[in-house]
């Protein structure tokens, strides 16, 4: 696990290791990186290391669970009715800008650690499950929530490794459908219930 910083200064340090262990695995296998490396890049000890991650896999989540909230600081407020459209476009658009980072987590084997973050992450951050989904237990929120979000990473990957071709507008109405129709609407006809 990586720790909370409680000061800005403290923050400021623990970005410049999650950043420069994210400049090594441009330049090497992330496997082949050891805490001993990462720090004397850094040019600091390793107990400094220490006091912000328990290990290099947990320098690597908070590079990406600190990558999350940039997604908020991106998106610009629209006055009126919100549109899914138009904010599922802006969060492929965020992923596109990262194509770099999706790279080189996928170079190393390592581009699940996006699904991870991003199902772990508090979704009240950028939205407010109850309000769309006011008649659902908590319970049942949590799993619909998870379920979506799993869901736009999968596409995320899958659009990044196919080299972006379509434009987010497309990812986007593509994902629109996703989900707000039945999965599977023909179950019926195949003889399936729901229950």
């Amino acid at each position: 696990m990586f720790k909370e910083c409680k000061t800005e200064r403290s923050a400021k340090r623990q970005r410049l290791i999650e950043n420069t262990l994210f400049d090594m695995m441009k330049r090497r296998s992330y496997d082949d990186i050891t805490v001993t490396d990462l720090c004397e890049e850094l040019k600091m000890p390793r107990k400094a290391f220490y006091r912000y991650f328990d290990s290099k896999d947990c320098a690597l989540q908070g590079l990406i669970v600190h990558t999350l909230p940039e997604y908020a600081k991106e998106q610009t407020p629209i006055a009126g009715q919100r549109v899914l459209r138009n904010e599922l476009m802006g969060f492929f658009e965020f992923w596109k800008k990262r194509h770099e980072l999706l790279e080189v987590l996928d170079r190393n084997g390592k581009i699940s650690i996006v699904m991870e973050c991003c199902l772990s992450f508090p979704v009240e951050t950028f939205v407010s499950i109850e309000r769309i989904l006011p008649d659902e237990e908590p319970a049942m929120r949590d799993k619909i929530y998870r379920f979506a979000i799993g869901g736009l990473i999968s596409i995320v990957i899958e659009w990044y490794r196919e080299g972006f071709k379509e434009p987010a507008s497309e990812i986007a109405r593509l994902a629109v459908r996703v989900l707000t129709k039945p999965p599977f609407p023909a179950l019926s006809r195949m003889g399936m219930s729901d229950i």
